[in-house]
């Protein structure tokens, strides 16, 4: 299964001032009630709180999940 998302967040006084994530992902069953996801988040902020904190930031989740029906 291929999952995506994409998100916005403005601040009301002041629209240059957003964070913005997107996140793809694929998993897969391994039995009817477990699953194993492999997922990769970005996330833009395009006003650090400061000069020394990057707009960019990029992580690769990797999950085990167990459904418990």
């Amino acid at each position: 299964m291929l999952t995506e998302r994409v998100a916005g967040l403005w601040k009301m006084n002041d629209f240059e001032d957003a964070l913005y994530t997107f996140g793809i992902g694929l998993a897969a069953s391994i039995t009817s009630a477990t699953q194993l996801k492999v997922e990769l988040l970005d996330t833009l902020k395009n006003k650090p709180p400061s000069p020394a904190v990057k707009k960019n930031d990029v992580a690769v989740l990797v999950s085990f999940v167990y459904k418990i029906d």
